[in-house]
């Protein structure tokens, strides 16, 4: 099982309450939502972040984001679940969303991309509430990898391609993704943690690409940051 051990959630806005220790994701199995294997949480059978999916689905569109981060933190607590669950399960509303309004409509990559964008970008505060931690956004790119390994529908449009533009919009446009959360998780993938799927598309050129250029361009910030000291 590939997990990412988180430690007690740090209460920084009123409304995040602590949990207790051992909260934990999975990733890479063969379960539903492309390649990801849930967690069940202290209740026998539920699937957590199937559960936290639907109260995303159901919020109504243009109300408080910060109500809906109250309900997912409430979910969580009570099932011993993680801030990467939540996130992994708003982006899966994002994709579902998207699909539903898509409506079956052709689209390539780049449309495809624009679509799941739009949608992420009109949710960004709420992925910011649910990363008090760094570690936590490793849910938004779990989510992705999900969504980009379903092998049907506008995931199997984007695929490796369209993850890899993803991930950089969310760390370079949307800034819901740091560099050390995706360096976190490109660790994990590089030790083999992960589906075959998922592992898989990790290895894409496309993807190596991504990675190399953010490392590269870090390494330029701080030579810059270095000279101006």
């Amino acid at each position: 099982m590939d997990d990412f051990e988180n430690d007690n959630d740090a209460d920084d806005n009123q409304f995040l309450s602590n949990v207790e220790d051992g909260d934990y994701f999975s990733a890479g199995g063969n379960g539903g939502g492309g390649g990801v294997e849930f967690i069940t949480g202290r209740q026998k059978g539920v699937d957590v972040v199937k559960e936290l999916k639907v109260l995303c689905l159901e919020h109504e569109k243009g109300s408080s984001l910060e109500n809906l981060a109250i309900e997912l933190n409430s979910f969580k607590f009570s099932q011993n679940a993680s801030y990467v669950d939540c996130n992994h399960a708003a982006v899966l509303a994002c994709y579902e969303l998207v699909e539903s309004a898509r409506g079956g409509k052709s689209v390539g990559v780049a449309g495809g991309v624009g679509l799941l964008k739009k949608e992420l970008a009109s949710w960004s505060a709420l992925f910011k509430k649910l990363s008090p931690r760094v570690d936590d956004q490793i849910g938004v790119i779990i989510g992705l990898e999900a969504i980009c390994t379903m092998g049907e529908g506008l995931g199997q449009v984007l695929g490796g391609q369209g993850f890899r533009f993803l991930l950089q919009i969310c760390f370079d446009d949307l800034e819901i993704l740091s560099e050390e959360s995706i360096t976190a998780w490109a660790e994990k993938r590089k030790g083999g943690e992960g589906g075959e799927e998922v592992l898989k598309m990790f290895g894409m050129e496309t993807v190596v690409e991504f990675l190399e250029w953010m490392a590269e361009s870090e390494e330029e910030s701080s030579d810059e940051e270095e000279e101006n000291d």
